[in-house]
Order: C-alpha cells, then structure tokens, then sequence
C-alpha cells in the first residue's frame, strides 16, 4: 500500500484490511485527534462487550476484527512512542512544575521532593531563585528567600505569598489566579505583575526602635490588570501601575518648607524609575521625597525646580522608608506661587 494512498484512510479500515505494522503507525501518526479517540473507543467497547457475554455463559469467541483492533493497538503505541499515554495525560490537570533552587515542606514542617508537592506545602526560593509553574496556567518566578504556601484548587488557584518577591504570569481563560498577602488579596485578570511582602521594624518619634514587624505590600503591574481587596483600598490596578499598601495606622504625614538641592530619576522601593526631589529643610535637615503615580501636577512642578528655589510640600509615608509627594507649591519671595 502507498503512502498517499494510506493518508486518507482512517483507522480502523487499516486494521479491517490486516496493514503492516508500519503502516499502522503512519496512520496513527497521520490521523487526528478525534480519529484517534474513536479508534481506542472502539477497541474498549469490543473488550467490554466480548466480557459481558463470556460472564453470561455465552459462547467467548472474539471477532476477527476485536483481534486486529488489539494487535494494532499494540504496535501503534509500542512504535508510536507512547502517544497513547501522550494525548491522555494532556487532559490531566498539571502537577506543578519546579525549578532552580529551593525547598519544599508540608504544612507539619516536613521536608519533601518537589514530585511530592501537594496543596498546602510551602515553597522557599533559595539562593539562586526558583521558578514555579502549573503548565499551561501560570508561571511564578520567585526571588531569593521568597517564601509561598501552593493553595486553592484545580482551575481556582491561590498562591500565599508570605513574604518576598514574585513575578506572576497568569494565561487568560485558565481558571481563576489569586495571591493572598498578609495585607489583602490580589486577583489576576489574565496578566503579568510582581507582588512584594517585606517586613519592616516601626520608629517611634524619639528615634527608638519597636521590636514588632509589620507587613508592607508592593504590586506592580506590567500588563493585563489586577483587581486589588485590602482593608485601605478595594481598586483595579491596570498596566503601568503601582502601588504600595499598608496599615493605617502605620501611614505617615506631613508637610515642610525647603529649598530644593537637587531633582533626578530613583528605583522607588518597587523597583520602578520615579522622579526624586530632594530638599534642605528649614531645620537644616536634608530629605529626598518621591513623585508617585498618578500626580501629574506634582510631575510637572518637580520638574521645573532648579537648586536654589523654595517649596512648600505635603508628604506621605504608607509602612516603606520612602516619603512620597502628595502636592507641591513653589515659594516664591515672601509670597507663594502654587502650581
């Protein structure tokens, strides 16, 4: 038999017509997925129904076909490659999929192989950073010391992001994808964005240390958009934003007079660029305070400013070391100029 005149030939005819094994493998390899399924269907229904009648009492006397069916099923998945169990396992649901350096432990502390992972385990990147992902849905790119706990369900998933930093790329369609922080919870809309939990010692007024930690919460998202539930603010972050959470009773502000040093580019703690001002203030003291997203007066002000002139400005501290500018006035003379 030809090979053109094989490719159009679905099966089962191949099996009807006693072809070679060779041939059967090319009509495997050339037939399609629903060919395929019914061809295996086929071969299950004989076997169910040759056991039916031979558990009846009935004469067991299996088809000329049925043993075909079953030699050629044989030979199509011993040749084919195990394309049988190929297109079986791509209906599973995936089994998370870990690289790089890191350490898996179950929820009593037991440390476990990452073929053992389960609901509940926790993941540790080590040194070099690891990477986590379900095939398909979503891949996690963990920083070093980056600490989260694999929750949810199947096409519900929830990754506990205890602490340090995460890159999240979530494939639209694919179910739903949240991160829990210790601060609130961030659901993906079918996007990429970085989530960051660090923990940072408060002040007091009089420059003491407090022994408690508190959580600080940084989200920025690259593309996509992120719907964000947290006690402060419930909002939907699109590409290009960012924005820092924490408690209110650890947000922080006030408002100086100062003459500006200097204005340039920063990485604000988010690792995004933002423009930084930086000014001597009237007590001889020199702060640098941060342009924020969404102040585009505060932009325009900020850069305008040469070292020498005078402002006046309202600030912000939300849980980081980072004062950002809330509005800004040029001071002008004895007068004010606002802006």
């Amino acid at each position: 038999m030809s090979e053109a005149g094989t490719a159009g030939w679905d099966l089962r005819t191949h099996v009807d017509l006693g072809s070679t094994p060779e041939e059967l493998t090319r009509a495997w390899r050339e037939a399609g997925e629903v060919q395929r399924g019914e061809f295996l269907d086929d071969l299950l229904m004989e076997t169910l129904l040759t056991d039916v009648l031979a558990g009846k009492g009935r004469t067991w006397r299996r088809s000329k076909w049925a043993w075909r069916v079953a030699a050629a099923a044989a030979v199509v998945l011993v040749i084919a490659g195990g394309m049988g169990w190929r297109l079986w396992s791509e209906g599973r649901y995936p089994h998370p999929d870990l690289s790089g350096e890191f350490v898996v432990t179950t929820a009593d502390g037991t440390r476990v192989g990452a073929g053992e992972i389960r609901r509940g385990c926790q993941v540790m990147a080590g040194k070099e950073g690891a990477k986590f992902g379900l095939k398909g849905r979503c891949e996690l790119t963990l920083e070093a010391g980056t600490r989260i706990v694999w929750k949810g369900r199947e096409k519900e998933e929830v990754i506990g992001l205890d602490e340090g930093r995460m890159r999240s790329v979530v494939e639209p369609k694919q179910g739903t994808f949240t991160v829990v922080t210790p601060r609130g919870s961030l659901k993906a809309l079918g996007t990429d964005f970085v989530t960051e939990v660090r923990y940072e010692t408060l002040s007091k007024e009089d420059g003491t240390m407090k022994m408690n930690k508190v959580a600080v919460v940084s989200v920025m998202v690259t593309a996509g958009a992120v719907a964000c539930v947290f006690d402060n603010y419930t909002g939907v972050l699109s590409a290009g934003m960012s924005r820092t959470f924490a408690a209110e009773a650890e947000r922080q502000t006030g408002e100086l007079n100062g003459t500006v040093v200097g204005v340039e580019a920063v990485k604000a703690d988010n690792g995004v660029l933002r423009l930084a001002l930086t000014i001597t203030t009237e007590e001889g003291g020199k702060e640098t305070f941060i342009v924020g997203p969404g102040n585009p007066q505060a932009y325009a002000t900020v850069g305008g400013l040469k070292a020498g002139d005078r402002v006046r400005l309202a600030w912000v501290m939300e849980g980081g070391n980072q004062k950002w500018i809330k509005g800004i006035r040029k001071l002008e003379g004895g007068g004010e100029k606002k802006e």
